[in-house]
């Protein structure tokens, strides 16, 4: 009786344990479904707010703004921050000014201090499209960039769908990039459930993926629209930790984004914010706002490709690129009405001249 009882108890058990092994979502379904959830996200706008804490890197006001629309993968983002700003006659002067800084350990304030730069608040606007990448701020002209170039000027341009998905907000940092090899994973990545958690009151699932490079975990909620709640990477170097937050239970991009480096040490390098003032989808964004017409440059702005070398693509005629520097056709209107004007009143003058003279002439024959 007695091992009959603890038969039927043993079945139980296993009875019990494959129902809830066969509850528990596969890692594989929850990326993907975090995946396709972002993805359905074909167009929007954003307002952002970046903040960052960085150690020798902190302008008087380290707050970024940017504003985001996108659609599909055409992309435009308007940028306003301040920036450490060094200007010398040439090339020579620059890279000296540039090793004084560097001994000074990078610190931008001391070179602020020490007149080696100045603060200067810039207004970066880029787009993104099939041709490339292009930006404009006045002080750095117009060019088509690579993607390491944009990062590399601090210019901030990523695809939004991806927020709270990354530590880095470049070029690169795409859904695909981030989750696509996860859900169609190589014989080199491995995908572990680590099991059920709490992460600011919310119940989720956490996901392991594990790569050569680095092993990242995820924090997905299977039952809120597989919402992202934490994130973190491993890398033999540094190590990151992303959380977000939700205003809204009808929003799939966080309102809130803190993103956390750290050295091996685990000391901490860098801290940034990222905070979404307003979001919203699936309304109709202009196709110009992805056009060099929404770049804001003026007229015959000269726009050059930057790669080993800068290579002139044009001047902005107001429409379109040009390979001769374009003449204002308001302006040459303009030219002509006064150009009229001026042989008309000529005329008058020269004939009323001449009737003067004349009239003057007979009474002197009289």
């Amino acid at each position: 009786m007695i091992t009959r009882c603890l038969a039927i108890a043993s079945c139980l058990v296993i009875g019990l344990g494959s129902r809830a092994a066969a509850e528990d979502p596969k890692p594989e379904a929850l990326l993907r479904g975090l995946l396709n959830a972002r993805s359905a996200l074909t167009k929007g706008k954003l307002d952002i707010v970046v903040q960052i804490d960085v150690p020798h890197l902190v302008s008087p006001n380290p707050d970024v703004r940017l504003g985001v629309s996108f659609d599909g993968d055409k992309w435009f983002f308007e940028q306003s921050d301040v920036k450490y700003w060094s200007e010398a006659p040439d090339d020579k002067g620059l890279r000296e000014k540039q090793k004084k800084l560097e001994a000074m350990g990078g610190d931008q304030r001391k070179g602020v201090a020490a007149g080696l730069g100045e603060w200067r608040r810039l207004h970066f606007r880029t787009i993104r499209d099939a041709t490339g990448i292009y930006f404009y701020e006045p002080s750095f002209q117009a060019h088509l960039i690579t993607p390491v170039q944009a990062t590399e000027n601090g210019i901030y341009l990523f695809d939004p769908r991806a927020l709270g998905l990354d530590r880095y907000l470049h070029h690169g940092t795409t859904l695909d990039e981030i989750l696509g090899g996860a859900t169609s994973p190589d014989p080199k990545t491995k995908l572990t459930l680590v099991g059920e958690e709490t992460v600011g009151g919310e119940r989720c699932w956490r996901v392991r993926v594990e790569r050569q490079e680095a092993v990242r975990e995820l924090w997905i909620q299977g039952s809120n629209g597989f919402r992202l709640l934490r994130y973190s990477a491993d890398y033999p170097l540094e190590k990151s930790v992303l959380t977000s937050s939700y205003d809204s239970k009808g929003l799939m991009l966080p309102s809130l984004v803190t993103i956390e480096r750290s050295d091996e040490n685990g000391n901490l390098n860098s801290r940034m914010t990222l905070r979404v003032l307003d979001q919203s989808f699936d309304e109709a964004v202009s196709p110009e706002t992805f056009t060099l017409k929404n770049l804001g440059m003026p007229f015959g702005q000269m726009v050059t490709e930057q790669n080993d070398r800068l290579n002139f693509l044009g001047y902005w005629d107001g429409d379109k690129l040009t390979p001769d520097f374009p003449v204002k056709r308001e302006s040459f209107a303009s030219s002509s009405k006064y150009y009229v004007l001026a042989v008309v009143v000529n005329a008058v003058f020269i004939g009323g001249f001449g009737l003067w003279y004349l009239a003057r002439r007979r009474r002197r024959l009289k």
